[in-house]
């Protein structure tokens, strides 16, 4: 994905964000009127308003690409995996912080602490179930004008300029520069960023969509 998409992605999730955060304010305050909310209530709504950005980010970019879609003519479709342990270490980096950093300088282990750690392990399991079903939605279209990556990505856009394997986006041929293939996969390093795309296809799939790049213009590699 291009690092406008990605700015858009992320100024997306960030508005979601303060909109959530001055929301849940203005519900804890009808409920509680004057009086100091309880903090695990606090701590529960943030957890919530995380979930919520990530399918913010994720519907963004299936916006993206379905418009992008339009344009174009697909002729196959193949699943994609997109999910690594990395890409999970992501996604639970800011809550682990946010939960985990105060215990270094602080290791008191009440009952407030309990309940941090206990709200973002149950997190984690709440993603994990989440993911695991999300995954399934993604494939790749191969189209006349290029590939596009689309279904329910969850994953955390950051707006640098580096990104998943098989991040969710369009991309023509033009932004793509060489591919190899081993086996039955295909690996296609495209110039948005320095993330790669790997797909998995039958032989004749393969071959046709070999034929695609060079037609484009693009190079084949001969090793990795």
């Amino acid at each position: 994905m291009n690092n406008t998409m990605k700015n858009i992605v992320f100024i997306a999730s960030l508005f979601s964000f303060l909109f959530l955060f001055i929301l849940f304010n203005y519900i804890l305050t009808i409920f509680f009127n004057n009086y100091q909310p309880p903090i695990y209530i606090s701590y529960s709504f943030a957890a919530i308003s995380f979930i919520i950005i990530l399918f913010v980010q994720a519907y963004v970019r299936k916006l993206y690409v379905k418009r992008s879609l339009k344009a174009s003519t697909i002729l196959f479709e193949v699943e994609c995996q997109t999910i690594r342990i990395l890409d999970k270490i992501l996604i639970y980096v800011l809550p682990g912080v946010i939960v985990l950093l105060p215990l270094l300088y602080k290791p008191i282990f009440d009952i407030l602490t309990q309940f941090k750690i206990g709200m973002f392990l149950g997190l984690i399991l709440i993603i994990e179930l989440i993911l695991s079903a999300t995954k399934k939605t993604m494939k790749a279209s191969i189209t006349v004008q290029g590939i596009a990556i689309t279904g329910i990505d969850l994953r955390l856009e950051i707006p640098i300029s580096a990104n998943y394997t098989n991040g969710s986006g369009f991309y023509p041929w033009e932004r793509i520069h060489s591919f190899l293939i081993v086996n039955n996969e295909i690996f296609i390093e495209q110039s948005f960023d320095l993330g790669t795309i790997k797909l998995k296809a039958s032989t004749d799939q393969l071959k046709q969509l070999k034929g695609l790049l060079i037609k484009n213009g693009v190079d084949e590699s001969r090793g990795y």
